[in-house]
């Protein structure tokens, strides 16, 4: 299994304005942005799920709005409003107005552009295969030399290694 998905600390600044702001006008506050998932949650339904060789990275893309509105509008386009069932329909426009003014103020950057954070976690597991399960290969076995790997690949199944690649 391989996948990517946005998680961890992704739209923190998003996040926490608006929490300012519907604090500050209601006294309370809602989830607004759906909850993401942790680098641990990952491996460990992976883990459940029977894959093995569990290997995590994680990236940080900071992409520059000019308004917290228009970081919205990516967000609803690409289908990553809030997914939350108990969730409220809608924002005030004065909680709405209140959150930019916040994120602005806060986290805003040089030529008014506010950044909007997303942590991307890529992953990749390995399902046992049918005759029992996967371990890595010894350091040192395999039969071919990385310095002929693009010969390989031009050549697929005519490729015969090298001398040297025989003698280890």
């Amino acid at each position: 299994m391989i996948g990517a998905v946005l998680a961890g600390d992704t739209l923190y600044q998003l996040r926490v304005s608006l929490q300012l702001a519907e604090n500050e006008r209601l006294g309370g506050m809602g989830t607004h942005i759906s909850p993401f998932i942790d680098a641990q949650d990952i491996g460990g339904l992976m883990n459940k799920a029977g894959f093995e060789m569990i290997t995590l990275d994680s990236d940080e893309l900071e992409i520059g709005y000019p308004n917290m509105f228009a970081l919205l509008y990516d967000l609803q386009i690409m289908g990553e409003s809030n997914s939350t069932i108990k969730r409220t329909a809608s924002l005030r426009k004065d909680i709405l107005i209140a959150a930019d003014s916040i994120y602005r103020i806060m986290y805003g950057k040089e030529g008014d552009r506010y950044p909007a954070t997303f942590q991307i976690y890529s992953f990749i597991g390995w399902r046992p295969g049918p005759k029992g399960p996967q371990k890595a290969a010894k350091r040192g076995s395999q039969n071919v030399s990385f310095k002929d790997l693009s010969e390989v690949i031009e050549n697929r199944n005519k490729f015969v290694p090298s001398d040297s690649d025989e003698k280890k």
